[in-house]
């Protein structure tokens, strides 16, 4: 999670994913932000005509009008033991303005996944840049946040305001959120400011405890190629070395939070 637009939220949960199918895990995406990047990462659906969103999507289960089984809104990638659950863009935002003022309207997205637990072995959550009721939700549902951040100050900026959120849930609705980690996404190493922002970064996960999983990972077009189409690291047969080292990042993510 990360309170600012950009930081690679996506393409952390996508590589993630795909490094715990290759350990043989069964996984899903629950696709939390109204943009919609994961669900047009791995699925056909876009986000323009009705005709080409999804038939079914968390909007459908979440909304109390339809209550559509969380099981028909799954979607089966192109990977075997990687599935994703649409979010139905704008249409998620509409539903989740008509449950703000129902009682448990946080807790909503933890019920609906109670049916499809026992199917896989990790839900990993895309969430928005904003603590809206959507990303409440996730936070809601999630044993863990992994905060993905860039070493830019509007990036560290939402790093704050982040943890500002999970702190307001433990002291206001009782949710204790472990922060399994930072991920720091698009580094570019010869920039002075990043270099200063970086040193920001580790001094904060000194001090509060929370490790930065693996290396930086470092600004890539090769990556952002990957994650637009939602492809994994280990199924480009072209992956450079210096790919193979980004991969190791994502394994520390999921050491991180299955431990």
């Amino acid at each position: 999670m990360n309170q600012k637009g950009g930081a690679g939220k996506t393409t952390t949960v996508g590589q993630t994913a795909h490094r715990a199918v290759k350990r043989g895990k069964r996984v899903l995406i629950v696709e939390c932000d109204p943009q919609g990047n994961s669900t047009l990462a791995f699925t056909q659906y876009k986000a323009g005509a009705h005709e080409a969103r999804p038939p079914c999507s968390l909007a459908d289960v979440l909304d109390p009008r339809t209550k559509r089984p969380t099981e028909e809104a799954i979607v089966h990638t192109h990977r075997e033991g990687l599935d994703i659950l649409p979010g139905g863009f704008k249409d998620l935002q509409a539903v989740a303005d008509n449950l703000i003022s129902q009682m448990g309207a946080e807790r909503r997205l933890s019920t609906a996944l109670e049916a499809v637990d026992d199917l896989y072995d990790h839900i990993l959550f895309d969430t928005r840049p904003a603590s809206d009721l959507i990303t409440r939700n996730a936070m809601w549902a999630a044993d863990n946040a992994v905060i993905v951040t860039e070493a830019l100050e509007w990036s560290v900026s939402g790093l704050k305001l982040s943890l500002e959120t999970i702190a307001e849930m433990r002291e206001y609705v009782d949710k204790d959120l472990p922060i399994a980690g930072f991920v720091v996404n698009r580094f570019q190493s010869k920039r002075i400011d990043e270099i200063k922002w970086m040193e920001w970064i580790r001094a904060a996960s000194a001090q509060q405890g929370i490790p930065i999983l693996g290396l930086p990972v470092p600004f890539y077009a090769e990556l952002s190629r990957l994650a637009e189409s939602g492809t994994g690291i280990d199924e480009n047969p072209k992956a450079s070395p210096k790919m193979a080292v980004i991969g190791e990042t994502y394994d520390a993510v999921l050491d991180a939070i299955t431990a």
